[in-house]
């Protein structure tokens, strides 16, 4: 059974994970000089990417950045290649 948290102890971490979302918020809802990011949870890499994917989609439904963004961006966390763009 793969493990719960990666090498760094957290659950999801920019080092481990191997998938990353970034949401492209709308200028108007910029608070900062970078835009939020999420990471995979390491206990669900055992799943394929595109399911990754699915899973990383329908956690970003259900975040309070849903009609804040102009796009969302997955790549793959350690190569920094596009996975998809996409509008939630």
């Amino acid at each position: 059974m793969a493990s719960k948290k990666c090498k760094c102890g957290k659950s999801a971490c920019s080092n481990c994970s191997q998938l990353k979302l970034v949401f492209l918020l709308k200028h108007q809802f910029k608070t900062t000089d970078h835009n939020p990011v999420w990471y995979s949870f390491i206990k669900e890499e055992t799943k394929s990417t595109q399911a990754l994917i699915q899973y990383m989609l329908n956690r970003a439904k259900n975040s309070p950045y849903v009609g804040k963004t102009n796009c969302i961006i997955i790549y793959h966390n350690q190569t920094n290649k596009q996975l998809l763009k996409t509008n939630i």
